[in-house]
């Protein structure tokens, strides 16, 4: 084999290295923002999006993406009271109404199938302190 074909075959395996492995690279992105720490009655905001891959609405070939976010609160007893608006939408909020911590969960999709530039799910934490 000559030098410049044994030059191309290790190019080519590269290459189809780096193609095979970008969606598992990619999809560690967290889409679900930051965690983040807030005061009681303060209202938080969750933006679901990946920084670069989609506008909050479709994704980069075009197709309309589905967001589904879900609210917990992590301590013992649960006396929170508190509901996301829009849970169905790219940007949701809800109000820090007790304090301890909570998880946002988000699943983003398109087509019913996962939405590959994002972890889904992704989570957030918000600690909410006195």
């Amino acid at each position: 084999m000559t030098t410049i074909a044994c030059l191309a075959l290790a190019l080519g395996l590269f290459g189809y290295g780096l193609i095979r492995e970008a969606p598992k690279r990619v999809a560690g992105t967290k889409c679900a923002g930051p965690d983040q720490t807030v005061e009681v009655d303060s209202v938080v905001q969750l933006v679901g999006n990946h920084p670069t891959r989609n506008s909050g609405r479709v994704d980069p070939n075009g197709t309309t993406l589905n967001y589904s976010w879900e609210l917990s609160f992590l301590n013992n007893p649960n006396n929170s009271n508190t509901d996301l608006k829009n849970p169905s939408g790219p940007e949701t909020s809800f109000v820090a109404d007790v304090p301890g911590t909570f998880q946002a969960t988000l699943w983003v999709t398109n087509n019913a199938e996962p939405f590959i530039y994002c972890r889904t799910p992704d989570k957030v934490k918000i600690l909410v302190k006195d």
